[in-house]
Order: structure tokens, then sequence, then C-alpha cells
């Protein structure tokens, strides 16, 4: 009787010191190594009736985030904003494209400025009938 006691006593303090000696991985939180930012666009393509955006991001986690849209003096300026998610990227400055689609709120000529690199903006000019 007395060495089952034992046992039990021997087998709980083992349980009890290996689980607290276990070292459980979590996984990231959400937003926790995730960043976003302005990126300079650095061509564009027509396709059909869209405009295939290209930029440059710093590091292989970053992704196409969202196009900002601002009308500012008779112009439609357009800026790309990336998202970087992840705590370890690749150290490249790889391209990726979007495709824009530019909605008219009115007739004319509309004067579309893609925001560029080293402040090289390139303007586009578009008949809407």
């Amino acid at each position: 009787m007395r060495l089952n006691k034992m046992r039990t006593i021997y087998l709980l303090l083992t349980v009890a010191l290996l689980s607290s000696c276990s070292k459980k991985i979590t996984p990231e939180k959400e937003g926790e190594c995730t960043k976003y930012a302005i990126v300079s666009i650095s061509r564009i393509e027509h396709v059909n009736d869209s405009i295939k955006v290209y930029f440059n991001v710093n590091n292989g986690c970053g992704q196409f985030n969202k196009f900002i849209e601002k009308d500012s003096a008779g112009a439609h300026i357009v800026t790309v904003q990336a998202v970087y998610k992840g705590c370890f990227c690749t150290m490249d400055i790889p391209e990726r494209s979007a495709s824009y689609k530019f909605k008219p709120t009115k007739s004319g000529t509309s004067f579309l400025t893609f925001r560029g690199v080293n402040g090289d903006d390139i303007t586009e000019t578009i008949d809407v009938k």
C-alpha cells in the first residue's frame, strides 16, 4: 500500500514538472506584425477598361492593400497603400501590381495623377463621354 502511494506521488510530481516546463508556441497575435505604408508607383499599363498599376514594396511580405484617391486642383490623385503582414520577411524589393478602375463622376476630360518614384508622378488623360 505504501509503495502504491509513493508511486502515485512520484507520478503526480513528474507530470507537474513536465507540464510546467513545456514550451508552448503561441501563434502571432492578430496585427502584431502588420504595418501599412504608402508606396510609389513605378509604371502603369492600360488593360481594357482598367489600368494596371505597378509598384515596389520594401520586402517579401509587402502586398497591395488599397488605392487612396483624392481630387485636387482638377486632377484625380491616386496613391497605393501596401500592407506588410508577417514578422519574418525576405529582404528583397519585389514589384507588385493591382488593377485600378477609374469611376468618373462627370463627362469631359479627366486627369489621373499616379504618385510616382521620387516625385516623378505619372499623369494620364482620360476623355469621358
